[in-house]
Order: structure tokens, then C-alpha cells, then sequence
């Protein structure tokens, strides 16, 4: 999974409720924030703000609306209502497969293309090595917010 401070995370965030943040926390204390919900109405819908490592100016808002299917919930696609510009269409098609991904976990279901994304995770390791390493990418995001 992509994330600011890589295996320094000690927990990911989800604040419950209108103004909840999203953040991750790493084990030495800081936190750095994804996003922050805008409209909370469980179990139906869910929307908020999204700009893990970039400035909040350029956030994304995400909605998720949660509808029943069976004896499980499907969540439909398209839920992308905010514009980042250059770069959202690749963004986008990147997010729809990691959200997959976090689904799947939370839902304890292990899938070959998760098997595969991981292969993907170790190479993004790699190129984050040769542009400094995590400490570069921490100062690159900036955003750490308060305990």
C-alpha cells in the first residue's frame, strides 16, 4: 500500500464523523493527513477529501455510497467527484485498484492480483530508494498535522 512514511507506520486513520480525519501515524508520533470527511451516514454513504502526500488545496473529494448485494455490500465505482488536474485520469485508475486492494483486506479475502500488487509495492520500494529514500518522501509531502 502507498503511503507516506512506508513500514514507519505504526496505524492508518479514519476518523469517524463530519470533520473525522484521514491519517496515517508513524511509530515516532507523527501523523500526516490523507484527507477529512465531509458527510458521514452510515451504514449508506460516506465522502471526503483526499490528498495523501500533496497540499489540501489539491485534494480530490471521493463518495462512496454503500448499497446492499446479497449477503455482502457492493460499493459502485465512480465515486471521484473532485478535479486534480493534470495527472487525475492515471490517479484515478491507480486509486480504483489500491481501493480494491484495502477492500479486500477488510473484507479478509487474499486475490491473486493482490499477490501481483505487492510484486508492484516492492518495485515502488525500490524507485523510492533511488529519490532518498522515505525521509525524502516525508519532507516532499509535508502536511504533518498535531496529535
Amino acid at each position: 500500500m502507498h503511503s507516506i512514511g512506508g513500514g514507519r507506520i505504526a496505524r492508518l486513520v479514519f476518523e469517524p464523523g463530519v470533520g473525522g480525519r484521514i491519517f496515517e501515524e508513524h511509530r515516532d508520533g507523527r501523523r500526516f493527513q490523507w484527507g477529512e470527511v465531509l458527510v458521514w451516514e452510515p451504514p449508506h454513504r460516506v465522502r471526503f477529501t483526499w490528498h495523501p502526500a500533496r497540499d489540501p488545496s489539491t485534494a480530490q473529494e471521493v463518495g462512496i455510497e454503500f448499497l446492499p448485494e446479497g449477503s455482502g455490500t457492493a460499493a459502485p465505482d465512480g465515486g471521484w467527484m473532485g478535479g486534480w488536474g493534470r495527472g487525475a485520469a492515471r490517479a484515478r485508475r491507480g486509486y480504483r485498484v489500491g481501493w480494491g486492494y484495502v477492500l479486500n483486506v477488510w473484507a479478509g479475502r487474499r486475490t491473486l492480483g493482490m499477490s501481483l500488487l505487492d510484486g508492484v509495492a516492492a518495485g515502488i520500494d525500490v524507485v523510492q530508494k533511488l529519490r532518498g529514500g522515505v525521509d525524502a518522501e516525508i519532507a516532499r509531502a509535508g502536511g504533518e498535522i498535531s496529535r
